[in-house]
């Protein structure tokens, strides 16, 4: 129970890397991955470097801590939510994440309003930001930051 929000986590932004992951999550999850490739080009990241970021906490670390230049994996991000209509433009769809979050954690009211609060607050966090690649990556460090501090 303790990792269930890493798990949105997990799969909003690093399980995205196997075929597998595609076939069974896109069809639970009503998310598509289709484009999966075509943001790893318009990113310029590549599938070492996402499993990377996926595999070793002490990566995401550095993503919370903002050691490294991250912008790429951000473009990513940025992508991957606007292909599945989590984003448009710069701003966060509420309620399209609010679905996705209903369709994964289906009755554990727990994790559904954690997640949901976390969403709510990583998204006021982001409103004034214009640059795509930039509100993404925010919106993913502020996610892994409530997780940390639910664990």
């Amino acid at each position: 129970m303790k990792n269930l929000p890493f798990l949105v986590s997990f799969i909003f932004c690093y399980g995205l890397l196997s075929q597998s992951f595609h076939e069974t999550h896109a069809r639970h999850a009503a998310v598509s991955l289709t484009n999966f490739p075509e943001c790893m080009d318009r990113a310029n990241v590549t599938s070492a470097e996402l499993r990377k970021i996926r595999k070793y906490p002490e990566e995401r670390i550095k993503i919370i801590n903002e050691d490294e230049d991250f912008r790429r994996y951000g473009c990513f991000l940025a992508c991957i939510f606007q292909q599945n209509n989590l984003m448009t433009g710069s701003a966060l769809n509420s309620h399209k994440i609010a679905e996705f979050i209903d369709v994964k954690h289906n009755g554990d009211l727990d994790a559904i309003s954690f997640i949901s609060k976390s969403v709510e607050l990583c998204s006021s966090i982001i409103e004034e930001t214009d640059d795509e690649c930039n509100a993404a990556l925010s919106f993913k460090v502020c996610m892994l930051k409530a997780m940390r501090a639910r664990e």
